[in-house]
């Protein structure tokens, strides 16, 4: 392209991203005020008679923070069947700026790249390609043409090749060690975990004036039945027929949820054994550790109160709950000092952001977790600290309870249905909570207290943690959903 041609589709761009950016799901930075934007190319090459940009934005919110985000893109004078971003005259015509990820020349690229890391034309992309020796024995590589991207509702984009490759484009980019690509590669080569996808490779860029950074990962394709979150969904929908096959579908779905609570387990099994990686080395939970979480949840609490104080929801219903949890705050900072039962207690890398959308149930009925990146909304350093595993115990645990409330604001059953949703959660954390204890003393672990009540009650101080984390992601995401986490911060109380 010329100067011009640069120039023009530059200026178009940043014109149409503030609008485009808040229909995009892995925008994360939705509730804050957009000041500037700015287009970074890292590189250009023309493929089947468009071109293929790889390139960052930076976006500048009120108040100077600065977030990077990947956004590669295709400009196109025909795409096929894309909404545009923008359109632009370039080389070619009037053509259309397009998000790469929904091309096909981007997953050409990409297969190009897994084919060939040396490949000249591929890596002047600006991305650098860092396979494992695990991609060398999938043997026969997938072509692109048999590339498919998920629909799965996430903060990050995923291309599926064939039945082999998954890669996941992280977009929104922090410099340093990504946790999914670090726990991805260290289960992969230094255990033998197998209830995951293994690590395949990295994508990695430098972000300007601020180093190295994670844009994607390489992944083994897990083929599945649906996630876990869509699992249970669809049991509850079916919830609750008084037969005897809804008696035997019971008695089935509890087995299942002791064996997820099994499997949850084995992964803190092999992330809490010893280690000469000392990022994955287990370490005494110490007190610095109990009031560093103490203060988090305090933080939080202080966050959730100025934003609801805020609020005049037109819900009666939801007012109610704001009001409660307003009256109720001493009473959860009293909850917040049970991370006292976990001092002594072996802290480890954990998953981060547990919940049933991060499994997959496999067709032999078994389950895999993904997705070790932690939670988004948290800096990096926070998410590869090491924790309690109870954290991401509580986090199923909040899983549970929000697929109970999905379904009951969908439900057009009875009211009295009500009462057995409640029954299914209180027996679906028990057969997870079973299965997972039980595995965990099996293998000797050293994060676990040794009294029921001090799980119970560091469990419950997590689930705060949790829920206070999820009232504020609502707010800002999908705030329809703020009174399923406020409810339960209440219970708690």
């Amino acid at each position: 392209m010329t100067d011009t041609d640069t120039l023009a589709f530059k200026q178009a761009l940043e014109a149409a991203l503030p609008t485009y950016l808040h229909t995009c799901r892995w925008y994360g930075d939705k509730p804050s005020e957009i000041v500037a934007i700015e287009w970074f190319e890292l590189g250009s090459i023309k493929l089947d008679g468009a071109r293929l940009k790889n390139g960052l934005i930076s976006v500048t919110l009120a108040g100077g923070e600065q977030s990077w985000y990947a956004l590669p893109l295709v400009v196109d004078p025909a795409p096929p069947g894309l909404i545009p971003i923008a359109q632009v005259q370039s080389e070619v015509g009037l053509a259309s700026i397009c998000d790469a990820i929904e091309h096909p020349l981007f997953a050409l690229w990409l297969m190009q790249l897994l084919r060939d890391p040396d490949h000249a034309e591929s890596n002047r992309l600006g991305a650098t390609w860092s396979p494992t020796i695990a991609l060398h024995h999938l043997g026969d590589l997938p072509n692109a043409s048999q590339s498919r991207v998920s629909r799965a509702e996430q903060s990050n984009s995923s291309i599926v090749f064939g039945d082999q490759i998954m890669v996941k484009i992280f977009r929104k980019l922090r410099s340093g060690i990504n946790p999914d690509v670090e726990v991805g590669r260290f289960l992969t080569e230094e255990t033998t975990f197998k209830s995951m996808p293994s690590m395949l490779g990295e994508l990695k860029v430098s972000l300007p004036d601020d180093g190295p950074a994670s844009m994607g990962v390489a992944q083994s394709f897990i083929d599945s039945e649906a996630d876990g979150w869509h699992f249970a969904l669809d049991y509850l929908s079916s919830v609750p027929a008084k037969t005897e096959e809804a008696t035997a579908g019971r008695t089935a779905w509890l087995a299942s949820m002791r064996l997820l609570g099994e499997t949850t387990a084995n992964l803190h099994l092999e992330l809490g054994r010893s280690s000469s990686n000392r990022d994955f080395n287990p370490e005494p939970i110490v007190a610095e550790d109990i009031n560093d979480w103490e203060r988090e949840v305090e933080v939080s609490l202080q966050k959730v109160e100025e934003r609801l104080r805020r609020l005049n929801p037109s819900d009666s219903a939801a007012t109610s709950l704001i009001e409660a949890f307003l009256d109720a705050v001493p009473r959860l900072e009293v909850r917040a000092a049970r991370f006292d039962r976990l001092l002594g207690t072996s802290k480890i890398r954990v998953h981060g952001d547990f919940h049933l959308g991060q499994t997959l149930r496999t067709p032999d009925g078994k389950f895999v977790i993904l997705d070790f990146e932690g939670e988004p909304l948290r800096p990096i350093a926070e998410r590869r600290a090491k924790s309690s595993p109870l954290r991401d115990v509580a986090g199923m645990f909040r899983s549970f309870n929000y697929a109970r409330g999905v379904t009951e604001r969908s439900s057009t059953r009875p009211v009295e249905d009500a009462s057995i949703l409640v029954r299914w959660e209180r027996e679906t954390r028990d057969a997870f909570l079973g299965g997972y204890l039980d595995r965990a003393r099996d293998g000797h672990a050293r994060f676990l207290p040794d009294s029921a009540e001090d799980v119970r009650e560091a469990l419950a101080a997590w689930e705060l943690h949790k829920a206070l984390y999820e009232i504020l992601y609502e707010l800002d995401n999908r705030p329809s959903w703020m009174v399923l986490p406020l409810a339960a911060t209440l219970k708690l109380a």
